[in-house]
Protein backbone atom coordinates (compact mmCIF):
# COMPACT_ATOMS: atom_id res chain seq x y z
CA UNK A 1 0.00 0.00 0.00
CA UNK A 2 1.36 3.32 -0.62
CA UNK A 3 1.71 5.34 2.25
CA UNK A 4 0.86 8.58 2.94
CA UNK A 5 2.33 11.69 5.20
CA UNK A 6 0.12 14.45 6.64
CA UNK A 7 -2.51 13.49 3.75
CA UNK A 8 0.06 13.07 1.19
CA UNK A 9 0.30 10.02 -0.99
CA UNK A 10 3.53 8.92 -2.12
CA UNK A 11 4.74 6.52 -4.44
CA UNK A 12 7.93 4.38 -4.14
CA UNK A 13 10.93 5.71 -5.78
CA UNK A 14 13.99 3.72 -4.39
CA UNK A 15 14.21 0.60 -2.69
CA UNK A 16 18.06 0.27 -0.89
CA UNK A 17 19.70 -1.42 2.00
CA UNK A 18 18.71 1.77 3.84
CA UNK A 19 15.27 2.33 3.36
CA UNK A 20 12.69 2.99 0.96
CA UNK A 21 12.27 6.76 -0.65
CA UNK A 22 9.57 8.07 -1.46
CA UNK A 23 8.32 11.35 -3.94
CA UNK A 24 6.36 13.57 -2.25
CA UNK A 25 3.76 15.99 -4.52
CA UNK A 26 2.68 15.56 -8.07
CA UNK A 27 5.71 16.93 -9.45
CA UNK A 28 9.01 17.70 -8.90
CA UNK A 29 12.19 19.96 -9.35
CA UNK A 30 14.94 17.37 -8.08
CA UNK A 31 15.59 14.28 -9.12
CA UNK A 32 17.60 12.49 -6.59
CA UNK A 33 19.07 9.21 -7.10
CA UNK A 34 20.92 7.76 -3.89
CA UNK A 35 23.76 5.35 -5.69
CA UNK A 36 23.94 2.60 -3.49
CA UNK A 37 27.35 0.72 -4.23
CA UNK A 38 29.95 -0.95 -2.63
CA UNK A 39 31.99 0.28 0.66
CA UNK A 40 29.04 3.10 0.54
CA UNK A 41 30.51 5.58 -1.63
CA UNK A 42 27.52 7.49 -2.97
CA UNK A 43 26.89 9.78 -5.68
CA UNK A 44 23.35 11.98 -5.67
CA UNK A 45 22.44 13.87 -8.29
CA UNK A 46 19.84 16.87 -8.42
CA UNK A 47 18.10 17.99 -11.54
CA UNK A 48 17.54 21.55 -11.55
CA UNK A 49 14.14 22.74 -13.04
CA UNK A 50 10.90 24.30 -11.46
CA UNK A 51 7.62 22.52 -9.85
CA UNK A 52 6.79 21.64 -5.67
CA UNK A 53 9.64 20.60 -4.20
CA UNK A 54 9.93 17.04 -2.89
CA UNK A 55 11.29 15.04 0.12
CA UNK A 56 13.81 12.58 0.65
CA UNK A 57 14.33 11.52 4.42
CA UNK A 58 16.55 8.58 6.01
CA UNK A 59 20.02 7.11 6.71
CA UNK A 60 22.27 7.30 4.61
CA UNK A 61 24.86 9.95 5.21
CA UNK A 62 27.82 9.07 7.22
CA UNK A 63 28.77 11.72 9.68
CA UNK A 64 32.38 11.91 11.55
CA UNK A 65 31.09 9.38 14.46
CA UNK A 66 30.09 7.21 11.69
CA UNK A 67 26.12 6.97 12.80
CA UNK A 68 24.01 8.14 10.37
CA UNK A 69 21.87 11.85 10.08
CA UNK A 70 19.00 12.46 8.22
CA UNK A 71 19.21 14.66 4.96
CA UNK A 72 16.15 16.80 3.25
CA UNK A 73 16.31 17.34 -0.43
CA UNK A 74 14.33 20.63 -1.27
CA UNK A 75 13.01 22.62 -4.31
CA UNK A 76 16.09 22.90 -6.98
CA UNK A 77 17.08 26.27 -7.86
CA UNK A 78 17.01 27.66 -11.62
CA UNK A 79 14.41 28.39 -14.01
CA UNK A 80 13.69 24.95 -16.68
CA UNK A 81 10.74 22.43 -16.92
CA UNK A 82 8.19 21.19 -14.46
CA UNK A 83 7.95 17.58 -14.59
CA UNK A 84 4.87 15.60 -13.35
CA UNK A 85 5.99 12.50 -11.67
CA UNK A 86 3.77 10.36 -13.37
CA UNK A 87 6.08 10.72 -16.23
CA UNK A 88 8.35 8.93 -14.34
CA UNK A 89 7.09 6.36 -14.00
CA UNK A 90 7.79 4.28 -17.70
CA UNK A 91 11.62 4.16 -16.12
CA UNK A 92 10.92 2.66 -12.87
CA UNK A 93 11.08 -1.18 -14.40
CA UNK A 94 14.37 -0.67 -15.19
CA UNK A 95 16.38 -1.60 -12.23
CA UNK A 96 20.13 -1.66 -11.34
CA UNK A 97 20.80 -4.33 -8.55
CA UNK A 98 23.79 -3.33 -6.47
CA UNK A 99 24.14 -6.13 -4.36
CA UNK A 100 21.45 -6.49 -2.19
CA UNK A 101 19.89 -2.88 -3.08
CA UNK A 102 18.13 -1.79 -5.65
CA UNK A 103 18.38 1.52 -7.64
CA UNK A 104 16.12 3.07 -10.51
CA UNK A 105 18.03 3.89 -12.84
CA UNK A 106 16.61 7.30 -13.74
CA UNK A 107 18.95 9.77 -13.59
CA UNK A 108 21.28 8.19 -16.16
CA UNK A 109 18.37 8.07 -18.65
CA UNK A 110 17.05 11.74 -17.59
CA UNK A 111 20.55 12.89 -18.08
CA UNK A 112 20.74 12.09 -21.75
CA UNK A 113 16.89 13.63 -22.30
CA UNK A 114 17.52 16.42 -19.73
CA UNK A 115 21.07 17.09 -20.82
CA UNK A 116 20.13 17.95 -24.47
CA UNK A 117 17.59 20.49 -23.34
CA UNK A 118 20.43 22.31 -21.74
CA UNK A 119 19.73 21.42 -18.28
CA UNK A 120 22.40 20.99 -15.74
CA UNK A 121 22.89 17.90 -13.33
CA UNK A 122 24.41 19.04 -10.16
CA UNK A 123 26.24 16.57 -7.81
CA UNK A 124 24.70 16.84 -4.13
CA UNK A 125 27.82 15.49 -2.25
CA UNK A 126 28.14 13.39 1.24
CA UNK A 127 27.04 15.72 4.31
CA UNK A 128 28.59 14.85 7.54
CA UNK A 129 28.55 16.37 11.08
CA UNK A 130 31.91 17.77 10.15
CA UNK A 131 30.36 19.75 6.88
CA UNK A 132 29.90 18.75 3.66
CA UNK A 133 32.33 17.12 1.56
CA UNK A 134 31.12 18.54 -1.80
CA UNK A 135 27.80 20.28 -1.09
CA UNK A 136 24.59 20.70 -2.98
CA UNK A 137 22.00 23.65 -2.47
CA UNK A 138 19.19 21.53 -2.98
CA UNK A 139 20.31 19.32 0.21
CA UNK A 140 19.38 20.94 3.45
CA UNK A 141 15.97 22.27 5.07
CA UNK A 142 12.88 20.80 3.96
CA UNK A 143 11.23 23.15 1.68
CA UNK A 144 13.65 26.02 1.25
CA UNK A 145 17.10 26.31 -0.61
CA UNK A 146 20.18 26.82 -0.35
CA UNK A 147 22.67 27.08 -3.51
CA UNK A 148 25.72 26.49 -3.18
CA UNK A 149 28.81 28.11 -5.23
CA UNK A 150 31.40 26.10 -6.81
CA UNK A 151 29.03 23.44 -7.07
CA UNK A 152 30.04 21.05 -9.81
CA UNK A 153 28.30 20.47 -12.60
CA UNK A 154 28.37 17.47 -14.87
CA UNK A 155 27.38 17.00 -18.42
CA UNK A 156 26.09 14.07 -19.56
CA UNK A 157 29.49 12.10 -19.97
CA UNK A 158 30.65 12.98 -16.98
CA UNK A 159 27.38 12.10 -15.58
CA UNK A 160 27.78 8.43 -16.86
CA UNK A 161 31.40 8.75 -15.66
CA UNK A 162 30.25 9.26 -12.07
CA UNK A 163 27.93 6.20 -11.87
CA UNK A 164 30.18 3.88 -13.66
CA UNK A 165 32.96 5.21 -10.86
CA UNK A 166 34.26 2.21 -8.75
CA UNK A 167 33.03 1.82 -5.24
CA UNK A 168 35.52 2.43 -2.51
CA UNK A 169 37.28 -0.41 -1.16
CA UNK A 170 37.00 -2.41 2.03
CA UNK A 171 40.77 -2.20 3.57
CA UNK A 172 42.34 -4.82 5.93
CA UNK A 173 45.93 -4.27 7.46
CA UNK A 174 47.48 -7.18 8.50
CA UNK A 175 50.77 -6.62 11.48
CA UNK A 176 53.00 -9.49 12.64
CA UNK A 177 54.74 -9.22 15.78
CA UNK A 178 58.74 -9.87 15.44
CA UNK A 179 58.60 -11.63 12.68
CA UNK A 180 61.50 -11.62 10.03
CA UNK A 181 62.55 -11.22 6.40
CA UNK A 182 63.35 -14.85 6.15
CA UNK A 183 60.16 -15.91 7.85
CA UNK A 184 58.17 -16.17 4.90
CA UNK A 185 57.59 -18.72 2.27
CA UNK A 186 57.33 -16.18 -0.44
CA UNK A 187 60.44 -14.28 1.34
CA UNK A 188 62.93 -17.57 0.61
CA UNK A 189 62.25 -19.96 4.19
CA UNK A 190 62.13 -23.04 2.94
CA UNK A 191 61.68 -24.48 6.10
CA UNK A 192 58.49 -21.81 6.51
CA UNK A 193 54.73 -23.54 6.12
CA UNK A 194 52.59 -20.11 4.71
CA UNK A 195 50.43 -21.35 1.80
CA UNK A 196 47.90 -18.91 2.52
CA UNK A 197 50.20 -15.46 2.58
CA UNK A 198 52.48 -17.19 -0.34
CA UNK A 199 49.18 -17.19 -2.33
CA UNK A 200 48.70 -13.54 -1.53
CA UNK A 201 52.32 -12.78 -2.49
CA UNK A 202 52.12 -14.22 -5.84
CA UNK A 203 48.34 -12.46 -6.42
CA UNK A 204 49.48 -9.42 -5.24
CA UNK A 205 52.57 -7.21 -4.62
CA UNK A 206 55.56 -8.52 -2.66
CA UNK A 207 57.45 -5.75 -1.57
CA UNK A 208 61.40 -6.44 -1.25
CA UNK A 209 62.30 -3.18 0.02
CA UNK A 210 59.69 -2.22 2.86
CA UNK A 211 61.07 -0.98 5.87
CA UNK A 212 59.23 -0.12 9.31
CA UNK A 213 59.52 3.10 10.58
CA UNK A 214 61.38 1.72 13.75
CA UNK A 215 63.00 -1.41 14.52
CA UNK A 216 60.51 -1.72 17.65
CA UNK A 217 56.74 -2.34 17.88
CA UNK A 218 55.04 0.56 19.17
CA UNK A 219 56.63 3.15 17.10
CA UNK A 220 56.36 1.07 13.87
CA UNK A 221 52.81 0.61 14.35
CA UNK A 222 52.32 4.47 15.51
CA UNK A 223 53.73 5.24 11.73
CA UNK A 224 51.82 2.89 10.19
CA UNK A 225 48.21 4.46 11.59
CA UNK A 226 49.22 8.10 11.25
CA UNK A 227 51.26 8.29 8.60
CA UNK A 228 54.41 10.28 10.02
CA UNK A 229 57.50 9.46 11.49
CA UNK A 230 57.41 8.24 15.01
CA UNK A 231 59.05 11.31 16.36
CA UNK A 232 55.91 12.97 15.35
CA UNK A 233 53.38 11.12 16.96
CA UNK A 234 55.14 11.06 20.65
CA UNK A 235 55.51 7.15 20.51
CA UNK A 236 59.49 7.24 19.94
CA UNK A 237 60.34 4.14 21.94
CA UNK A 238 58.25 0.83 23.68
CA UNK A 239 55.64 1.47 25.58
CA UNK A 240 55.45 0.28 28.86
CA UNK A 241 52.53 -2.06 29.86
CA UNK A 242 50.79 -1.13 33.17
CA UNK A 243 47.55 -2.64 35.26
CA UNK A 244 46.66 0.94 35.54
CA UNK A 245 46.26 1.19 32.30
CA UNK A 246 46.68 5.00 32.24
CA UNK A 247 49.77 4.75 29.70
CA UNK A 248 50.16 7.66 27.36
CA UNK A 249 50.50 7.22 23.59
CA UNK A 250 48.57 8.24 20.66
CA UNK A 251 47.50 11.59 21.09
CA UNK A 252 43.53 13.23 21.35
CA UNK A 253 42.81 14.71 17.96
CA UNK A 254 46.08 12.56 15.94
CA UNK A 255 46.14 11.97 12.22
CA UNK A 256 44.66 8.04 12.38
CA UNK A 257 43.62 6.02 9.19
CA UNK A 258 40.81 4.90 11.29
CA UNK A 259 39.47 8.41 11.29
CA UNK A 260 39.96 9.48 8.19
CA UNK A 261 37.74 6.20 7.04
CA UNK A 262 35.35 6.21 9.76
CA UNK A 263 34.49 10.02 8.74
CA UNK A 264 34.15 8.83 5.11
CA UNK A 265 31.22 6.04 6.08
CA UNK A 266 33.62 3.36 6.89
CA UNK A 267 32.66 0.50 9.44
CA UNK A 268 36.07 -0.05 11.78
CA UNK A 269 37.56 -2.28 14.17
CA UNK A 270 40.59 -3.10 15.77
CA UNK A 271 41.77 -6.72 16.53
CA UNK A 272 44.54 -8.05 18.35
CA UNK A 273 47.47 -6.05 20.01
CA UNK A 274 47.00 -2.03 20.32
CA UNK A 275 50.33 -1.20 22.65
CA UNK A 276 49.72 2.93 21.21
CA UNK A 277 48.85 4.22 24.72
CA UNK A 278 46.14 2.25 27.45
CA UNK A 279 45.17 5.93 28.52
CA UNK A 280 41.29 6.71 27.44
CA UNK A 281 42.37 9.53 24.79
CA UNK A 282 45.02 6.89 23.03
CA UNK A 283 42.75 3.94 22.95
CA UNK A 284 41.31 2.41 20.14
CA UNK A 285 37.95 3.94 20.27
CA UNK A 286 39.20 7.26 21.01
CA UNK A 287 41.08 7.01 17.73
CA UNK A 288 38.20 6.19 15.07
CA UNK A 289 37.70 2.53 15.68
CA UNK A 290 34.26 1.81 16.01
CA UNK A 291 34.90 -1.65 17.54
CA UNK A 292 37.74 -2.84 19.99
CA UNK A 293 38.80 -6.64 20.55
CA UNK A 294 42.32 -7.53 21.92
CA UNK A 295 44.88 -6.15 24.14
CA UNK A 296 46.75 -2.81 24.86
CA UNK A 297 50.09 -4.46 25.97
CA UNK A 298 53.14 -5.55 24.60
CA UNK A 299 52.07 -9.43 24.69
CA UNK A 300 49.83 -11.26 26.58
CA UNK A 301 50.12 -14.90 27.47
CA UNK A 302 48.64 -16.64 24.68
CA UNK A 303 45.99 -18.87 26.91
CA UNK A 304 45.35 -16.82 29.77
CA UNK A 305 45.50 -13.55 28.10
CA UNK A 306 47.82 -11.70 30.75
CA UNK A 307 50.74 -9.81 30.81
CA UNK A 308 53.72 -10.72 32.89
CA UNK A 309 57.44 -8.98 32.29
CA UNK A 310 59.56 -11.91 34.45
CA UNK A 311 63.08 -10.14 34.14
CA UNK A 312 61.91 -6.79 32.42
CA UNK A 313 61.40 -5.36 29.03
CA UNK A 314 64.29 -4.76 26.89
CA UNK A 315 64.02 -1.62 24.79
CA UNK A 316 60.88 -0.04 26.90
CA UNK A 317 60.42 3.50 27.91
CA UNK A 318 61.30 2.93 31.28
CA UNK A 319 61.55 0.22 33.77
CA UNK A 320 58.14 -1.72 33.59
CA UNK A 321 56.63 -3.13 36.81
CA UNK A 322 57.63 -6.98 38.02
CA UNK A 323 53.97 -7.69 38.06
CA UNK A 324 51.44 -10.17 36.26
CA UNK A 325 47.78 -8.75 35.62
CA UNK A 326 44.80 -9.70 32.88
CA UNK A 327 44.73 -7.51 29.67
CA UNK A 328 41.68 -8.13 27.38
CA UNK A 329 38.83 -5.92 26.08
CA UNK A 330 36.00 -6.00 24.03
CA UNK A 331 35.40 -2.09 23.80
CA UNK A 332 35.74 -0.36 26.84
CA UNK A 333 34.69 -4.22 28.80
CA UNK A 334 37.38 -5.71 30.16
CA UNK A 335 36.28 -10.00 29.27
CA UNK A 336 37.52 -13.28 30.17
CA UNK A 337 37.78 -15.46 27.12
CA UNK A 338 37.43 -19.50 26.90
CA UNK A 339 40.84 -20.53 26.93
CA UNK A 340 41.75 -20.57 23.08
CA UNK A 341 44.22 -20.23 21.41
CA UNK A 342 45.02 -16.03 20.71
CA UNK A 343 45.93 -16.28 16.91
CA UNK A 344 42.59 -18.43 16.42
CA UNK A 345 40.68 -16.21 18.35
CA UNK A 346 41.44 -12.34 17.25
CA UNK A 347 41.52 -14.75 13.89
CA UNK A 348 37.98 -16.15 14.09
CA UNK A 349 36.70 -12.55 15.94
CA UNK A 350 37.88 -10.75 12.46
CA UNK A 351 36.35 -13.66 10.14
CA UNK A 352 33.31 -12.55 12.04
CA UNK A 353 33.46 -8.87 11.69
CA UNK A 354 33.93 -9.35 7.79
CA UNK A 355 30.69 -11.46 7.78
CA UNK A 356 28.57 -9.07 9.71
CA UNK A 357 29.36 -6.17 7.43
CA UNK A 358 26.52 -5.96 5.05
CA UNK A 359 27.12 -5.37 1.35
CA UNK A 360 27.45 -1.78 0.24
CA UNK A 361 28.76 -1.13 3.74
CA UNK A 362 32.78 -0.47 3.50
CA UNK A 363 34.99 -1.36 6.28
CA UNK A 364 38.28 -1.06 7.89
CA UNK A 365 39.98 -3.94 9.49
CA UNK A 366 43.02 -3.64 11.79
CA UNK A 367 43.83 -7.11 12.61
CA UNK A 368 47.42 -6.98 14.47
CA UNK A 369 48.59 -10.47 15.94
CA UNK A 370 50.53 -11.00 19.04
CA UNK A 371 52.52 -13.73 17.39
CA UNK A 372 55.57 -14.48 17.04
CA UNK A 373 56.61 -12.47 19.83
CA UNK A 374 57.38 -13.79 23.34
CA UNK A 375 56.00 -16.00 24.73
CA UNK A 376 56.40 -18.66 22.53
CA UNK A 377 53.63 -20.60 22.42
CA UNK A 378 51.41 -23.05 19.70
CA UNK A 379 49.30 -26.07 19.83
CA UNK A 380 50.58 -29.13 18.95
CA UNK A 381 49.14 -29.54 15.71
CA UNK A 382 51.02 -26.36 14.16
CA UNK A 383 54.28 -27.37 16.39
CA UNK A 384 53.44 -31.26 14.00
CA UNK A 385 53.68 -29.87 10.62
CA UNK A 386 57.59 -29.47 10.93
CA UNK A 387 60.10 -32.06 11.23
CA UNK A 388 60.95 -33.10 15.21
CA UNK A 389 64.70 -32.77 13.93
CA UNK A 390 64.62 -29.31 13.57
CA UNK A 391 65.84 -26.77 15.98
CA UNK A 392 63.32 -26.17 19.21
CA UNK A 393 62.98 -22.72 18.97
CA UNK A 394 62.58 -22.21 15.24
CA UNK A 395 60.09 -25.13 15.03
CA UNK A 396 57.90 -23.37 17.84
CA UNK A 397 58.68 -20.09 15.87
CA UNK A 398 57.49 -21.13 12.56
CA UNK A 399 54.53 -23.15 13.87
CA UNK A 400 53.12 -19.99 15.36
CA UNK A 401 53.58 -18.07 11.97
CA UNK A 402 51.81 -21.35 10.50
CA UNK A 403 48.68 -20.67 12.74
CA UNK A 404 48.81 -16.72 11.33
CA UNK A 405 48.87 -17.97 7.93
CA UNK A 406 45.68 -20.00 8.95
CA UNK A 407 43.62 -17.24 9.99
CA UNK A 408 44.83 -15.26 7.01
CA UNK A 409 43.22 -18.29 4.74
CA UNK A 410 40.27 -18.24 6.78
CA UNK A 411 39.88 -14.12 5.87
CA UNK A 412 40.96 -14.11 2.46
CA UNK A 413 38.03 -16.98 2.06
CA UNK A 414 35.21 -14.73 3.90
CA UNK A 415 36.09 -12.46 1.20
CA UNK A 416 35.58 -14.37 -1.34
CA UNK A 417 32.47 -16.22 0.06
CA UNK A 418 31.05 -12.31 0.27
CA UNK A 419 32.28 -11.31 -3.34
CA UNK A 420 34.35 -8.79 -1.57
CA UNK A 421 37.68 -10.08 -2.66
CA UNK A 422 38.59 -7.64 -6.06
CA UNK A 423 36.96 -5.15 -4.21
CA UNK A 424 39.16 -5.01 -0.71
CA UNK A 425 42.91 -3.97 0.04
CA UNK A 426 44.80 -6.44 2.12
CA UNK A 427 48.28 -4.87 3.81
CA UNK A 428 50.31 -7.62 5.50
CA UNK A 429 53.57 -6.22 7.62
CA UNK A 430 55.57 -7.46 10.04
CA UNK A 431 56.32 -4.31 12.82
CA UNK A 432 59.62 -5.11 12.77
CA UNK A 433 62.41 -7.43 12.26
CA UNK A 434 63.29 -10.75 14.18
CA UNK A 435 64.50 -10.79 17.75
CA UNK A 436 67.11 -12.23 19.54
CA UNK A 437 65.81 -11.41 22.95
CA UNK A 438 66.87 -14.21 25.38
CA UNK A 439 62.96 -14.28 26.89
CA UNK A 440 61.97 -16.10 23.65
CA UNK A 441 64.64 -18.86 24.02
CA UNK A 442 63.70 -22.19 25.21
CA UNK A 443 67.63 -22.29 27.59
CA UNK A 444 67.64 -18.46 27.78
CA UNK A 445 70.41 -17.78 24.92
CA UNK A 446 70.37 -15.66 22.09
CA UNK A 447 67.24 -16.64 20.16
CA UNK A 448 67.47 -17.96 17.33
CA UNK A 449 63.95 -19.24 15.90
CA UNK A 450 63.63 -16.24 14.41
CA UNK A 451 65.25 -14.98 10.86
CA UNK A 452 66.10 -11.97 8.80
CA UNK A 453 67.53 -14.12 6.17
CA UNK A 454 71.21 -12.53 5.00
CA UNK A 455 69.91 -9.40 6.38
CA UNK A 456 72.28 -7.56 9.52
CA UNK A 457 71.39 -6.87 12.70
CA UNK A 458 67.92 -8.13 14.64
CA UNK A 459 65.34 -6.26 16.22
CA UNK A 460 65.89 -2.92 17.76
CA UNK A 461 68.95 -2.50 15.22
CA UNK A 462 69.19 0.53 12.83
CA UNK A 463 70.94 -1.85 10.76
CA UNK A 464 68.41 -3.43 7.78
CA UNK A 465 67.41 -6.67 10.24
CA UNK A 466 66.05 -4.36 12.62
CA UNK A 467 63.59 -2.75 10.05
CA UNK A 468 63.54 -4.12 6.70
CA UNK A 469 60.43 -6.50 6.72
CA UNK A 470 57.93 -8.71 5.04
CA UNK A 471 55.29 -6.49 3.54
CA UNK A 472 52.66 -7.44 0.76
CA UNK A 473 49.68 -5.86 -0.73
CA UNK A 474 46.82 -7.12 -2.18
CA UNK A 475 43.80 -5.40 -4.05
CA UNK A 476 42.98 -7.78 -7.40
CA UNK A 477 40.63 -5.39 -8.75
CA UNK A 478 42.77 -2.56 -9.21
CA UNK A 479 46.89 -3.59 -9.02
CA UNK A 480 49.22 -5.46 -11.19
CA UNK A 481 50.48 -8.63 -9.15
CA UNK A 482 54.53 -8.23 -9.17
CA UNK A 483 57.85 -7.86 -6.91
CA UNK A 484 58.38 -4.37 -6.16
CA UNK A 485 61.75 -3.72 -5.15
CA UNK A 486 61.53 0.05 -4.99
CA UNK A 487 61.64 1.52 -1.28
CA UNK A 488 58.33 2.56 0.86
CA UNK A 489 57.87 2.77 4.72
CA UNK A 490 54.82 1.96 6.83
CA UNK A 491 53.97 5.26 7.27
CA UNK A 492 52.98 5.28 3.31
CA UNK A 493 50.07 3.23 3.81
CA UNK A 494 47.85 5.54 5.54
CA UNK A 495 48.39 8.48 2.34
CA UNK A 496 48.29 5.16 -0.30
CA UNK A 497 45.12 3.95 1.53
CA UNK A 498 42.73 7.10 1.44
CA UNK A 499 44.29 7.25 -1.95
CA UNK A 500 43.34 4.06 -3.68
CA UNK A 501 40.04 5.12 -2.00
CA UNK A 502 39.50 8.28 -3.63
CA UNK A 503 39.82 10.30 -0.43
CA UNK A 504 41.99 13.11 0.33
CA UNK A 505 44.94 12.85 2.25
CA UNK A 506 45.33 14.76 5.33
CA UNK A 507 47.93 17.45 5.45
CA UNK A 508 51.11 17.65 7.94
CA UNK A 509 51.92 13.98 7.46
CA UNK A 510 55.23 12.21 6.03
CA UNK A 511 54.03 8.95 3.79
CA UNK A 512 53.79 9.57 0.54
CA UNK A 513 50.59 8.79 -1.60
CA UNK A 514 52.46 5.76 -3.60
CA UNK A 515 48.97 5.47 -5.43
CA UNK A 516 50.28 5.89 -8.98
CA UNK A 517 53.36 4.36 -8.40
CA UNK A 518 51.65 1.33 -7.61
CA UNK A 519 49.28 1.33 -10.44
CA UNK A 520 52.43 1.97 -12.57
CA UNK A 521 51.18 4.95 -13.94
CA UNK A 522 53.52 7.19 -12.53
CA UNK A 523 57.57 7.06 -11.22
CA UNK A 524 58.58 5.69 -7.64
CA UNK A 525 59.02 8.88 -5.41
CA UNK A 526 62.62 9.42 -4.97
CA UNK A 527 63.25 11.04 -1.41
CA UNK A 528 65.72 10.70 1.25
CA UNK A 529 64.15 8.69 4.48
CA UNK A 530 65.01 8.61 8.05
CA UNK A 531 65.40 6.34 10.99
CA UNK A 532 65.84 7.41 15.17
CA UNK A 533 66.10 4.99 17.90
CA UNK A 534 67.79 4.49 20.96
CA UNK A 535 70.74 6.97 20.37
CA UNK A 536 71.42 5.22 17.09
CA UNK A 537 70.41 7.63 13.78
CA UNK A 538 70.25 6.29 10.25
CA UNK A 539 69.56 7.99 6.59
CA UNK A 540 69.30 6.67 3.26
CA UNK A 541 69.43 7.84 -0.37
CA UNK A 542 69.14 5.68 -3.51
CA UNK A 543 71.59 3.54 -2.54
CA UNK A 544 73.55 5.03 0.36
CA UNK A 545 72.57 4.41 3.89
CA UNK A 546 74.40 5.65 6.86
CA UNK A 547 74.30 4.21 10.07
CA UNK A 548 75.66 6.37 13.49
CA UNK A 549 76.23 4.55 16.90
CA UNK A 550 74.38 1.19 15.52
CA UNK A 551 73.17 -1.15 17.86
CA UNK A 552 72.99 -4.90 16.85
CA UNK A 553 70.17 -5.58 18.87
CA UNK A 554 68.60 -5.13 22.07
CA UNK A 555 70.96 -7.48 24.46
CA UNK A 556 74.43 -5.54 23.08
CA UNK A 557 74.94 -1.92 23.36
CA UNK A 558 75.70 1.16 20.69
CA UNK A 559 78.82 1.12 19.23
CA UNK A 560 80.31 4.22 18.43
CA UNK A 561 81.10 3.28 14.60
CA UNK A 562 79.82 5.53 11.64
CA UNK A 563 79.03 2.92 8.96
CA UNK A 564 78.38 4.23 5.07
CA UNK A 565 76.40 1.04 2.60
CA UNK A 566 75.78 0.57 -0.79
CA UNK A 567 72.56 -1.32 -0.38
CA UNK A 568 72.39 -2.06 -4.14
CA UNK A 569 76.12 -3.29 -4.03
CA UNK A 570 75.60 -5.16 -0.70
CA UNK A 571 72.14 -5.70 0.81
CA UNK A 572 73.44 -7.33 4.23
CA UNK A 573 75.85 -4.44 4.96
CA UNK A 574 78.95 -6.51 5.60
CA UNK A 575 81.23 -3.69 3.49
CA UNK A 576 81.91 -0.13 5.37
CA UNK A 577 82.03 2.50 2.78
CA UNK A 578 82.70 5.24 4.73
CA UNK A 579 86.67 5.69 4.43
CA UNK A 580 86.21 5.97 0.69
CA UNK A 581 83.41 8.36 0.67
CA UNK A 582 83.57 10.86 2.84
CA UNK A 583 81.54 12.98 0.93
CA UNK A 584 78.32 10.47 0.79
CA UNK A 585 78.65 10.54 5.12
CA UNK A 586 79.28 14.77 5.10
CA UNK A 587 75.95 14.76 2.65
CA UNK A 588 73.61 12.07 4.53
CA UNK A 589 75.03 13.54 7.79
CA UNK A 590 74.06 16.96 6.85
CA UNK A 591 70.22 15.77 5.44
CA UNK A 592 69.60 13.52 9.07
CA UNK A 593 70.53 17.21 11.13
CA UNK A 594 68.44 18.87 8.70
CA UNK A 595 65.27 16.68 9.45
CA UNK A 596 65.91 16.04 13.07
CA UNK A 597 63.95 17.95 15.61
Amino acid sequence: MTPSVNGQMRSPVLLSGLGTRYWRGCCFHCCLLRWWLKRGWRVEFGVIGGGEHFAVKGGGFGDATGKRADAVAGPAVGAGYSLPGWLLFPLLPVPLVVEEGVAWLVVGLLGFALGACGLRICAAGLHTAGGAAGGCGCVRGQGESEYTSGLPMLTRRSLLAALAAPARPNVIVILTDDQGYGDLGSYGAADAKTPHLDRLAKGGIRFTNWHANSPVCSPSRASVLTGKYPQRTGIAQVLNSKPTFDVVGLKGGEVCLAKELQQAGYRTAAIGKWHLGSAPASRPLAQGFDEFFGFYSGWVDYYSQRYYTLGGNPGASGPPPQNIFHDFWEGTKEIFPEPEYQTELLGRRAVEFVRRQKAGQPFFLYLTFGAPHYPMMAPQRYVDRFPATMDRDRRMHLAMIAAIDDQVGALVRELKGKGAENNTIVYFQSDNGATEETRADHEGRPYRGGSNGALRGWKGSLFEGGHRVPTLLSYPGQLKSRVEEATGLGMDLLPTVLGLAGLPVPKGIDGVNLTGALRQESAWPERTVYWEYDNQRAVRRGAWKLVVDPRPSLLLPNEKLTWLSNLQEDPGETRNYAASHPEVVAELSQAWAAWHW
